[in-house]
């Protein structure tokens, strides 16, 4: 495995871990945006999201240190759960629509719309390429639940 590694071991570990840490401050985010408006199957989705990253930055770590022969098995397994993982999260994002405007529903179309493409496994790319919106709208959502509060506050 050491052959087929750009990076070393250690930068590798590290990278996942910023990864996973972004990630759950990013999902953090929409837990509490979920509490505010009481969207209790945003805040669900949200910690599924974050238990499915911990379990494949997990694997990925560990599969650097052995090969494992059913990788594609285990990928293909990884892009179904993270499909349908998005597929709730995006229908709970649409349910924000009423407090923070269609930007929520843009955003969950896209989630759902790349859940599906994920489920496929062979299309995961398309997947891909449409988490790119998704997540820029996601980033518009936490950011305009944010004015929303320091307006609220003052």
């Amino acid at each position: 495995a050491e052959d087929r590694m750009i990076f070393s071991y250690t930068f590798y570990v590290i990278m996942k871990v910023t990864v996973l840490g972004s990630f759950f401050f990013f999902q953090r985010g929409f837990i509490l945006v979920g509490f505010m408006y009481k969207n209790y199957l945003l805040k669900i989705a949200s910690y599924i999201l974050i238990f499915c990253m911990v379990l494949f930055i997990g694997y990925d770590i560990v599969s650097v240190f052995n090969d494992d022969v059913e990788r594609e098995f285990i990928l293909a397994g990884e892009a179904m759960t993270f499909g349908g993982a998005c597929i709730i999260f995006g229908f709970s994002l649409t349910r924000l629509s009423n407090a923070v405007g269609t930007i929520a529903n843009f955003a969950g179309v896209f989630e759902i719309v790349a859940g599906c493409f994920y489920i496929t496994v062979i299309l995961f790319f398309i997947g891909d390429i449409l988490m790119i919106p998704a997540e820029l709208f996601e980033i518009a959502i936490l950011y305009k639940t944010g004015e929303l509060i320091k307006s609220k506050q003052q």
